[in-house]
């Protein structure tokens, strides 16, 4: 059963499309199970559109033969305790099928509407219920594929066939904890039912007095929506000829089955009947001299076009039930006037639907109408004053209910609307910040609300300025261009924006897409382009000098593109080390740039005048200059290239830096030692190029293409020079070996002592 835990997703091998149109077959969702624990915190039942409502399926404590626990696909027997010994998954409906293959191949269909927890183990307020519709199956050759089931179709492709799990598609659907109705906006539903072989639906099967869609012997089934209760696979390849997977379906060559396992227990009607689902969105009273007068507005609704048609009356303990007149297209209900000449409070409303058999209720309480008349806020004196009043009057002795300005210490003065007994005045001071919406709250449980009125006398001081962000464009390598970031921004006339102010904040902009110069007598910025082509973003505020603080920031996005004749390409300069007399290659490019258009490698020039040192040539192809010192030692030399993209540009001139320094005085310390029982190599010692390579061979003289059988190992020198090799599992012991560092310096003849 751990297949079916909802951590699955939404996978599929490559192409995958569902030709039905989505549906939603599955009618409302019960009661929780509270409260949790003890009770499992799920609904009791779910219920489709064909009225069948299924509960969790969970065997009785008392299940003797444990038929029920078969039915329900659970392992540990009841009674169940909530959370410790509750399973970690069970079923309101499973219907699984199974398709025989060539090759001894299978296609598994699961469809579930399935209990689970979020983090797997059960756990309060993790519960989650979802539907499931997954299919897997194995397939004897690559090519395209389509399964029909009960909810739908799926097309998939299969460019390799591997195995026993070659097309592997979930489609689950509700997944959020505690988020029951989820589950009702799937492509899953109504439920399956076992059927006869005339698709007739059968009477359920009854285990230890409980009632089920079956026993677990796999059954012909009917329910689906587009009457396709089967399970079938269909296969072609990809040039269009039939696979042959069976001898079922249009062409003769599909697999197909009718025959399902279901799991699922039915609700009890007749001890827990379902009702129609009703709410009473409002019962509201008003009250005068006359008496009480009550209003009341309902709403039920017919999941199923089996419900009976309602029948609403409405009543309190003070007046007789009267008939609620509807329904609307809508489905609501309403009454009104129904009076109690005693002025009695009509305390709580019961709504009935006596439609439904036996007969729904709520029970709601009743509230007075409240009504706010005007509202005004000062801000000079932090004062907000509401007008407000009820539609309780009072009644002989009774007086009307207070009234008070919600989150606020209110002081309340009768009066403020001539001739209403019930009109208040409402004062809260103290308020530094109104309410946008002002909520006056009665004694009596009314509300009433209104929005803010603007009040035109108000003045404020002016704010901090408020910028807005700006977009440029400019072609690389340009002259500088001015960008008014100020342009678009908002101040008020009493606080303009300081141009000073302008402040460019941290990390700027990238400096190789350019340079920003802020221009502090305008507030303008100046942006430089420079050769590269790019994206880039800075962020700045400003400030007035009437209000402290700094505005909000705001983001100027710098779009350098390419000229005109397309981009230059960027070059970096290079450095390197060679040893008098010795040649050394350099990768130039490899730290240069297209700039949006790739390198040319066989474009790359060296300037000839600019050679120092020594000479150079230039692979044809891949553009790697090799540099021959000459026998003078210096820091100075070196040469300059140039180079273009594939569109031709060519890059500005770039340095290539050459240092020549005299042969290594490669220093061995006490020579080598070989270890002929593990091959083990260890070496160490000095004069070598800071943080340069140094390779040691089994040979005595260095290889001119050394081989791997050869090297023993290449290590990199210290910060002064320093190196040291110990490698166990080498090539085998000689008695000879060589060193060949990475500016070609050799020392050869090292001898070997061999343990």
């Amino acid at each position: 059963m751990k297949s079916m835990k909802y951590k699955g997703a939404l996978c599929a091998v490559a192409l995958a499309a569902t030709t039905f149109a989505a549906h939603a077959d599955l009618a409302r969702v019960g009661p929780r199970n509270l409260p949790s624990p003890a009770g499992h915190g799920f609904p009791l039942w779910y219920q489709d559109l064909n009225g069948l409502a299924l509960d969790l399926c969970l065997p009785n404590a008392t299940d003797p033969g444990s038929l029920q626990m078969t039915a329900c696909l659970q392992t540990t027997p009841a009674p169940y305790a909530f959370p410790g010994g509750f399973p970690d998954e069970a079923f309101f409906f499973r219907g699984t099928s199974d398709l025989a293959l060539p090759n001894g191949l299978r296609a598994v269909l699961v469809t579930a509407l399935e209990a689970a927890f979020g983090g797997g183990a059960a756990a309060v307020n993790d519960q989650v219920v979802f539907t499931r519709i997954r299919i897997t199956a194995g397939v004897p050759e690559p090519g395209n594929y389509v399964f029909t089931h009960p909810y739908g179709v799926r097309a998939e492709t299969v460019d390799a066939a591997t195995g026993a799990r070659d097309i592997t598609y979930t489609l689950d659907q509700g997944l959020v904890p505690l988020e029951f109705t989820g589950a009702l906006r799937g492509q899953f539903g109504p439920f399956l039912r076992a059927a006869d072989a005339a698709g007739a639906a059968l009477a359920p099967v009854t285990l230890n007095g409980a009632q089920f869609l079956s026993d677990g012997t796999p059954t012909r089934v009917t329910g689906s929506p587009f009457n396709t209760n089967i399970f079938m696979m269909c296969g072609t390849r990809f040039d269009g000829t039939p696979i042959v997977l069976g001898n079922a379906g249009p062409n003769g060559n599909c697999a197909s089955t009718n025959l399902f396992t279901l799991t699922g227990r039915l609700h009890d009607m007749v001890a827990s009947p379902i009702g129609s689902p009703l709410s009473v969105p409002a019962s509201t009273y008003s009250r005068d001299a006359n008496g009480t007068h009550i209003n009341v507005s309902a709403q039920v609704g017919r999941a199923l076009a089996t419900q009976p048609v309602p029948l609403l009356t409405a009543a309190s303990a003070q007046t007789p039930p009267v008939r609620m007149q509807g329904p609307d297209v809508l489905d609501r209900y309403f009454t009104q006037g129904f009076t109690d000449p005693t002025g009695t409070l009509p305390g709580q409303v019961t709504v009935t639907n006596s439609g439904d058999n036996p007969p729904t209720s709520v029970v709601a309480g009743t509230n007075d109408v409240v009504t706010i008349v005007s509202n005004s806020y000062d801000a000079s004196t932090q004062t907000l004053t509401v007008v407000a009043t009820s539609s309780d009057k009072g009644f002989g002795t009774s007086l009307p209910p207070n009234m008070a300005i919600e989150g606020l210490v209110t002081t309340v003065t009768p009066g403020g609307i001539a001739g209403d007994p019930a009109s208040q005045t409402l004062v809260a001071t103290g308020v530094a910040i109104p309410p946008s919406q002002v909520i006056v709250q009665s004694t009596a449980g009314g509300i009433g609300r209104a929005d803010l009125a603007t009040n035109p006398n108000l003045a404020y001081a002016a704010g901090s300025p408020f910028t807005r962000d700006d977009t440029i464009s400019v072609e690389a390598g340009t002259a500088p261009v001015v960008i008014p970031v100020l342009a678009n921004d908002l101040a008020n006339v009493a606080a303009p924006i300081n141009p000073a102010s302008l402040t460019i904040l941290a990390p700027g902009l990238a400096p190789n897409l350019g340079t920003l110069t802020p221009n502090l007598v305008d507030g303008t910025v100046t942006f430089t382009p420079g050769p590269l082509v790019g994206t880039a973003t800075f962020r700045y505020t400003v400030s007035s000098a009437a209000v402290p603080g700094a505005s909000n920031v705001s983001t100027v996005t710098v779009n350098v593109t390419a000229p005109a004749g397309g981009p230059v390409p960027v070059t970096v300069a290079d450095s390197t080390v060679v040893v008098a007399t010795r040649t050394a290659t350099i990768n130039v490019l490899a730290n240069d740039s297209g700039n949006g258009g790739a390198l040319d490698p066989a474009s790359v020039l060296v300037d000839p005048a600019s050679v120092t040192g020594g000479t150079v040539s230039v692979n044809p192809t891949t553009g790697v200059v090799s540099f021959t010192a000459g026998a003078t030692l210096g820091t100075t030399f070196g040469f300059n290239y140039t180079v273009a993209n594939v569109g031709g540009n060519r890059s500005a001139s770039s340095r290539a830096a050459v240092r020549i320094r005299a042969n290594e005085a490669i220093s061995v310390a006490a020579g080598a030692d070989c270890t002929r029982s593990s091959n083990r190599w260890r070496m160490s010692g000095t004069g070598v190029e800071p943080n340069a390579t140094i390779t040691l061979y089994t040979t005595g003289t260095v290889p001119a293409a050394p081989t791997a059988a050869q090297t023993v190992a290449t290590v990199t020198a210290n910060a002064t020079g320093a190196w040291a090799i110990d490698r166990s599992g080498g090539p085998a012991c000689t008695s000879s070996t060589s060193l060949r560092t990475q500016l070609a310096s050799v020392r050869n003849g090292i001898a070997v002592r061999i343990r």
